[in-house]
């Protein structure tokens, strides 16, 4: 192979489409570029205009036209056929998570009860949504939340709290009640993760889009795709703690041995200290702490099936809802685990500067 053919390889489809330009004295100490005059006209730039020059964490160098200019309101309008109300609830959850401020729900005929219901459980499950005009045949939703008002952090902490709360809480019901009257259901905990998902997920998807608010929050979209894997983690957890407890009232009246019982909890509370290790890893960065939490997950798959053939005895739908139980424990450990492993993936980009 000669050496043009080996240079070829060696060039990515990036390096292929990049305008190269060198740099240039001006004024006897001044040093410039000229740009491209695609993206000059692109941007409906002409001379005398100013850009704005921002250096990125990673040395690169953003030039954005019309600094400072606020940034224009993105509208999406979707016309109703005959999709089904959880196929408009799906079509409202990706508008939101593509970042559009204002979305208007049109039809060509009345809107019936069952849509607008759609709609307005959407705009409940959505943290920033509120319906700000409606008539017979629309409803326009807005979208008002600032990101940087609700940092990336906040979210993952708070998410992890309450999937944490859920799982301990689930395993208590075993004994009996273990929330007082008044205390949020398991679907309104469940409920509240998903939103805060939501939220991370919209937040990474515009930190793509814009440079300009990545900085703004102090993270580069790098962080941010770590920050989007822990809470997908997070979500999955949560939901295996409401199967903990919907499982639970399928053992109700059930006569358990209490030995089975306490062994039930010891391998709950080993999953859920995996899980909170590797947590805790993640925000401090800590590569000891998340590989402790990686081997500790190991043994816990090993005890789950030894537990499940113990569970065989009670025979029927009850040993069968015990074995779920016994999965969403271990479910949870590997999460943990999982956790973990991002956790050293954002170590190391952090100590890289990345």
């Amino acid at each position: 192979m000669d050496h043009d053919v080996k240079q070829a390889e060696a060039r990515t489809p990036e390096a292929e489409s990049m305008e190269v330009r060198k740099l240039q004295l001006t004024g006897g100490s001044s040093i410039a570029i000229t740009l491209p005059k695609r993206w000059v006209k692109r941007a409906h730039l002409k001379a005398g205009d100013t850009v704005g020059c921002l250096v990125r964490q990673d040395g690169t160098l953003l030039v954005t036209p019309r600094p400072g200019a606020k940034r224009s309101a993105q509208r999406l309008e979707l016309e109703l056929g005959g999709e089904s109300q959880e196929q408009l609830f799906r079509k409202l959850v990706g508008a939101y998570l593509n970042g559009y401020d204002l979305i208007q729900v049109r039809s060509k005929k009345p809107l019936s009860s069952a849509q607008r219901a759609t709609v307005r459980n959407a705009v409940k499950r959505a943290i920033g949504l509120e319906v700000v005009d409606e008539g017979p045949q629309s409803i326009t939703i807005q979208d008002f939340l600032d990101p940087t008002e609700f940092p990336l952090e906040k979210g993952l902490r708070r998410m992890a709290s309450i999937a944490q709360l859920m799982h301990s809480d689930a395993i208590n019901e075993l004994s009996g009640p273990a929330r007082a009257p008044g205390d949020p259901s398991m679907e309104d905990r469940d409920s509240e993760v998903d939103r805060l998902y939501w939220l991370i997920n919209k937040q990474y998807h515009g930190l793509l889009r814009d440079a300009r608010l990545a900085e703004r929050m102090g993270m580069t979209p790098n962080q941010a795709l770590n920050f989007l894997l822990v809470a997908r983690l997070v979500e999955r957890t949560a939901d295996h703690a409401k199967r903990i407890s919907d499982n639970v009232v399928e053992l109700e009246g059930a006569r358990l041995d209490p030995a089975l019982v306490g062994k039930v909890r010891k391998l709950s509370e080993e999953s859920l200290s995996v899980f909170k290790d590797a947590i805790s890893a993640f925000f401090r960065k800590d590569i000891e702490v998340a590989n402790d939490a990686i081997e500790r997950a190991r043994p816990i798959h090993e005890a789950k099936r030894a537990l499940v053939h113990e569970a065989m005895d009670l025979k029927g739908p009850r040993a069968v809802a015990l074995a779920y139980i016994l999965e969403s424990i271990e479910r949870t450990a590997s999460y943990g685990a999982d956790v973990g492993e991002v956790s050293i993936n954002h170590a190391i980009a952090a100590a890289a500067g990345e």
